[in-house]
């Protein structure tokens, strides 16, 4: 007779295993364009990838596929501790109604917890937070190359001959800027945004940030206050216990 428990451990090992097949599915995917698609001419195309809607999608889904694993893997683990824990004297329940909403309800969780993760980066009003620089078209030739934000308004600082110009400025005020930089024959300057997983040519989530990563730069907004650090330090910590009680 099969038990509540041993429900839950199942459908959990299954969410697992979609886990590891959708990171099997990136592997391949990538692979093929890095063996078939560019080959030796990534570098020529290299702005296009970080840039593009694929990268994007290689990213959410190694994401979705990196969490689902951890979320229910944290999940399978306190499970268990809770069995050995509270329930070491009590028969082994049998599956009712109740322990399959309970079993609904933790699924869901994991695979709202996960999608978040992987889709939050990629929000439009979130762009000043994730977004790291943006990519011209060739014909313009004042912003080559990635530039982020700081590069930006350096540049805007001396055009406009404004050097008080926040680093903090939203992207949206740089477009404006930007476009009103040039005259009408070019009419407006197209740009593609170098989304969050566009960070190197694999297209992964990027955890854990380094003090002299570019990105580091989306926290002068809140630096005074230090609540962009402690999100960051809460993240970072959240991972590790998650991973510890894997590990117990």
């Amino acid at each position: 007779v099969q038990t509540g428990s041993m429900l839950q451990t199942k459908v959990l090992v299954t969410v697992i295993s979609l886990g590891d097949l959708l990171n099997g599915l990136y592997l391949i995917i990538m692979s093929v364009y890095d063996s078939f698609i560019f080959g030796a001419d990534y570098c020529t195309q290299q702005m296009e990838w970080l840039s593009g809607n694929v990268c994007a999608t290689l990213g959410v889904i190694s994401t979705i596929g990196s969490q689902l694993s951890l979320f229910a893997m944290t999940a399978l683990s306190l499970t268990r501790v809770i069995g050995l824990t509270c329930s070491s004297m009590a028969a082994p329940t049998v599956v009712n109604k109740k322990i399959i909403m309970r079993i609904i309800a933790i699924v869901t969780a994991v695979f709202a917890c996960s999608m978040s993760v992987a889709l939050v980066p990629l929000a439009p009003s979130l762009e000043d937070y994730f977004v790291q620089g943006l990519n011209y078209n060739k014909e313009n030739k004042v912003f080559i190359g990635f530039p982020n934000k700081e590069k930006h308004v350096r540049v805007l600082r001396i055009y406009e001959n404004s050097p008080n110009l926040s680093m903090s400025m939203p992207w949206v005020d740089i477009h404006k800027k930007v476009d009103s930089m040039f005259t009408q024959q070019y009419k407006t300057v197209s740009w593609r945004k170098i989304h969050f997983y566009g960070n190197d040519g694999v297209c992964l989530f990027k955890f854990f940030v380094r003090s002299d990563d570019a990105r580091r730069s989306r926290q002068t907004l809140d630096i005074k206050t230090g609540v962009l650090d402690y999100i960051d330090f809460e993240e970072n910590l959240t991972l590790w216990l998650m991973l510890a009680i894997n590990f117990i």
